[in-house]
């Protein structure tokens, strides 16, 4: 890792350029052709890359949770999960994540549920659930975690065992999950929770919805937390809005819809409505802020090693609709980006999806992005286009060059 401030990307040299194809180069050619993976029929909410990188699993509408092998693409097993929770929320499936060590797996469901399963290849006790396995049998149902009432809309891992999940119920509890007993809860800012994120120091963010009707003191969209669930400071992310004469004249607040740690814990990456804040967690000073006018960012990730920063952006008032969209197609379309984890400067997007990308992964070995979008049309389930792999040995090799040059 290089000083902050400056880029040390050490991408690997290649001889030949890669052929300019979305979704797919002539460098990894373990994607498929076109950069499709067949998915599921409906709107995928969630994908993520196990630990090791050998899976991509996603979870969407369809209420089941498909994972494949990153050698071949192939499907490798699918989850059906059931829904035993009495919310008039839908039962669909809204995010995934894994523990540090790959042996547990947690699934957020639409009605406020929390399955959690462990590696079948690791002994544990198996709870009474009804989520039934169909294929092979490489994971075992744990817990399912019924304290939240409402949509989960994040997870992040405190160590191996220790889980903190945040809903539309404005509530975040922190989990044990050897007993899968809840150890505490707090309501952030008293609204529903978007996101939240632990550092590799203990740092936890939280980011929630913002209240128009809230006092400008409790109007809190950002806060951070220690590892006792003590909130050690609050952020108050708003812009104004000036008149004719540029006199500012009302406040905005704004949402906080990503946030992520990097692997270090020394930077944080907030996402909101139109921008992304990148602070300094030693003093919770804002670094830089990066305008993306009109867009929604609902998807933020660092890579493994830090060096680069990966979102997902959809235009706000276009329907989630590229074909919508007109003049500059790099904001109006749904589209992936990289940046550099050190300067946070742009290296490269990638165009494919038709609607809102709903999440994007990098994979451990920062060869691969994933990215899962809602689907195409409605009526018409037979368009596989909501799940996507973006090359990103070509982007590194483009940005070395540009250092080089």
């Amino acid at each position: 890792m290089g000083a902050r401030g400056s880029c040390s990307c050490k991408p690997q040299r290649y001889g030949h350029r890669c052929r300019q194809r979305i979704g797919c180069t002539a460098k990894n050619e373990s994607l498929p052709s076109n950069g499709l993976v067949r998915g599921q029929q409906g709107d995928i909410f969630t994908c993520k890359f196990s630990p090791d990188g050998k899976t991509l699993v996603i979870g969407g509408r369809s209420n089941m949770i498909s994972m494949y092998d990153t050698m071949t693409w192939g499907l490798e097993q699918n989850i059906g999960l059931a829904n035993e929770h009495k919310s008039n929320e839908p039962s669909e499936i809204r995010v995934i994540d894994f523990s540090q060590d790959g042996k547990l797996m947690v699934v957020g469901m639409g009605s406020g549920l929390v399955y959690v399963y462990q590696n079948g290849n690791h002994e544990g006790k198996a709870g009474d659930v009804k989520a039934l396995p169909i294929g092979k049998p490489s994971w075992k149902p744990l817990h399912v975690l019924k304290e939240h009432t409402k949509r989960i809309t994040c997870f992040s891992f405190i160590g191996k065992k220790c889980l903190l999940s945040g809903s539309r119920d404005s509530k975040a509890i922190f989990w044990e999950l050897d007993t899968g007993t809840p150890v505490k809860k707090i309501s952030p800012n008293f609204q529903p929770v978007n996101t939240c994120a632990v550092s590799s120091k203990g740092l936890i963010a939280i980011g929630t919805v913002s209240s128009p009707s809230a006092r400008p003191q409790k109007n809190v969209a950002l806060s951070f937390w220690n590892t006792n669930m003590k909130c050690i400071r609050r952020e108050w992310l708003i812009t104004y809005t000036s008149d004719e004469k540029g006199n500012p004249n009302s406040v905005i607040y704004h949402d906080v819809t990503a946030v992520d740690f990097s692997p270090d814990g020394e930077i944080l990456a907030a996402c909101l409505s139109c921008a992304l804040w990148i602070f300094e967690t030693r003093s919770f000073s804002r670094m830089k802020k990066i305008e993306l006018p009109g867009c929604c960012i609902p998807s933020c990730t660092f890579s493994s090693s830090g060096d680069y920063l990966v979102f997902s952006t959809t235009r706000m008032d276009l329907g989630w609709s590229w074909e919508k969209s007109g003049g500059d197609r790099e904001l109006q379309s749904p589209a992936v980006w990289i940046y550099c984890g050190k300067d946070f400067k742009k290296i490269k997007y990638f165009h494919g999806h038709r609607r809102i990308i709903m999440s994007c992964d990098v994979a451990p070995d920062e060869r691969t992005i994933a990215s899962v979008s809602k689907n195409v049309y409605a009526v018409d389930q037979r368009v596989d286009s909501n799940v996507r792999l973006w090359d990103m040995e070509a982007a590194k090799e483009e940005h070395l060059h540009e250092d080089d040059s």
